[in-house]
């Protein structure tokens, strides 16, 4: 299964549980685990056996380094890695796994204000935040193509929630996938139609599983009905737990959560309503408890929203209010953004398939980082 003096990667979609069986299993003989030594590293913690190979575990890709065997007490993390080459110490292309939270309807504002465990993150050091400026219409469904495409909607042709359709332009979905990467979402249905395949069937489509598809793994939620008398909308906590489960059960590289309720809030009572911050603030409080589990997952974190809420119940425009959102990173990522520095919605696209290690697509906006 691994072979002698071997740099290449293997791509079998193995979670860590199983590759830890695998180590224990007759996959590999009792000649070669006396022989080499294999220690995957999880986030730190490692299996160590007899002989000399490192391996590193991040998501679905196992990659193998020919080093010598450490002495004990020694990091494999600080060995050099070989890319196909001989390099002294230089680090390599690495890719990572993303999980990008859209507060849909949460404007800047409103995060600093009621968002504790975000801006105390932030103060702590443990995050980084900025202010972002969308693009325009202010509006949901042509700023979710915008944040998946890196263009105005001008230029992907979504100007409108009434003209919503399939996605003609590339995306982060199909860039990923095209690129080898698994992606995944928990999303309301208007993301199903940006980006999967086929017709939304109220009935089956709240469950995807789909290798062919450019989102490969989902739940979605279709919050039919909603409005003044019925908001609909998952609470927080659920949505994370998905999150979660989609996480563990297939690792994607990209994965998107997606919650509507600050949006809802704020269309039913207004952007300067005790409602609309109080369901941001629960949105905060979910992501409480979740960041810290994905960050163990392996995953880079980055939360941001689509568009803010005017106290008139409404965006779509250009007041600030509806155009300032928050953009947060828990990262380990370089080159960041200087303090203070106002970044544009258009640079999340290639910024997040950066982090994966895939190249952006042609015409996509630069990358923030």
């Amino acid at each position: 299964m691994w072979r002698r003096k071997s740099t290449a990667t293997m791509t079998a979609p193995l979670s860590f549980r199983e590759v830890c069986k695998d180590l224990r299993s007759d996959h590999i003989s009792g000649e070669w685990r006396g022989e080499w030594e294999i220690a995957l590293l999880y986030r730190g913690r490692g299996l160590n056996g007899d002989g000399v190979f490192w391996g590193s575990l991040t998501g679905r890709r196992f990659v193998k380094y020919d080093i010598k065997t450490p002495r004990m007490g020694q990091t494999p993390g600080k060995r050099t890695r070989k890319c196909g080459r001989t390099t002294k110490r230089k680090a390599c292309v690495m890719s990572n796994k993303v999980i990008l939270v859209i507060m849909d309807g949460s404007g800047y504002e409103a995060a600093l204000s009621q968002c504790g465990y975000l801006e105390g993150a932030v103060e702590l050091g443990q995050a980084r935040r900025w202010k972002m400026i969308t693009a325009t219409p202010s509006l949901s469904g042509p700023m979710y193509e915008t944040i998946h495409t890196g263009l105005w909607p001008h230029e992907h042709g979504i100007v409108s929630n009434e003209g919503m359709r399939a996605s003609s332009s590339d995306n982060i979905f199909s860039v990923a996938r095209a690129a080898g990467k698994t992606t995944g979402a928990v999303a309301q249905e208007y993301f199903h139609k940006l980006y999967v395949e086929h017709p939304w069937d109220r009935l089956r489509s709240v469950e995807h599983n789909d290798l062919g598809s450019n989102i490969q793994h989902a739940r979605f939620y279709s919050m039919e009905g909603y409005g003044p008398i019925n908001a609909v909308a998952p609470a927080e906590i659920d949505l994370c737990a998905q999150v979660t489960l989609l996480a563990e059960a297939h690792a994607p590289d990209y994965l998107l959560l997606h919650s509507c309720s600050a949006d809802t809030l704020g269309h039913t009572f207004g952007g300067d309503s005790a409602e609309y911050r109080y369901q941001v603030w629960m949105i905060d409080n979910a992501l409480s408890r979740a960041i810290p589990t994905w960050r163990d997952l392996g995953y880079e974190v980055i939360v941001t929203a689509d568009h803010g809420m005017n106290a008139e119940k409404h965006h779509g425009g250009m007041e600030k209010i509806m155009r300032e959102v928050p953009f947060y990173y828990f990262g380990e990522a370089e080159g960041l953004p200087e303090e203070g520095a106002e970044l544009s919605q258009l640079g999340i696209a290639a910024t997040v398939l950066n982090r994966l290690g895939v190249a952006p697509a042609q015409g996509m906006r630069p990358a923030l980082f």
